[in-house]
């Protein structure tokens, strides 16, 4: 779990908020030392991830480039991070202000809402010990209303915002796989969603984690999130 000099240290897992982060760094070419924080185990708990990441999750990276060491955590921060540093997926800040600002706020949108809401909604509806019905639903109507959020931005959009693709797109994307694949029996339900994942599905980056997902997270079409 020590950080190797030199690199771009990545700690993080076969989780539906890392892969988007795992595309990013792909398509940005980065030479990246990948540490798996086994959480099944409770590995993200120890005393040494701790002084990696004090809020104990993943994903989390260590920056050991350029002669400084730079940590971050939480997803939406670390691609942010990673992208003001390369110069791509997010316009600049002062001569593409409004874009800027518009690729921010969805991103936020994806750290804040919408991947929160579906941890919690998977784990009422796959993980609770106890079957508690009141959680169950309002986890499953607040996960509904934000793919309506979404959907309603898609409408007359190629990508979330900035009419490019983004790191919004990077994080909100991989969250679409569980839909289309089991995670809500409601996929076509969002036609504007429907249209949007399989158009990015078709680059060969994404499609790649695409295989990633299918191939370690479903049993038939039962998100498992291991």
């Amino acid at each position: 779990m020590e950080p190797i000099n030199n690199k771009l240290n990545l700690y993080s897992n076969n989780t539906p908020s890392t892969h988007g982060l795992h595309i990013l760094l792909d398509s940005l070419g980065i030479d990246v030392q990948y540490h798996k924080v086994n959480i099944w185990v409770g590995e993200h708990y120890s005393e040494d991830y701790k002084k990696i990441n004090p809020n104990c999750r993943v994903p989390a990276i260590v920056d050991n480039r350029d002669g400084q060491t730079i940590g971050v955590f939480e997803t939406g921060a670390i691609m942010q991070y990673l992208t003001e540093k390369s110069g791509k997926y997010l316009p600049d800040r002062i001569s593409r202000s409004k874009d800027h600002w518009e690729t921010i706020q969805w991103l936020y949108w994806f750290n804040s809402s919408f991947a929160p809401q579906q941890t919690e909604f998977g784990y009422y509806h796959y993980f609770a010990p106890k079957d508690i019905p009141d959680a169950k639903e309002r986890s499953h109507n607040e996960v509904v209303r934000l793919y309506k959020v979404l959907n309603d931005h898609l409408a007359t959009r190629q990508f979330m915002a900035a009419n490019e693709l983004t790191i919004a797109d990077f994080g909100i994307f991989t969250w679409l796989i569980y839909l289309k694949y089991g995670f809500l029996p409601s996929y076509n339900d969002f036609p504007n969603i429907v249209r949007y994942y399989e158009s990015l599905e078709k680059l060969p980056l994404f499609k790649k984690e695409v295989d990633v997902v299918l191939a370690s997270n479903f049993n038939n079409t039962k998100p498992k999130f291991v």
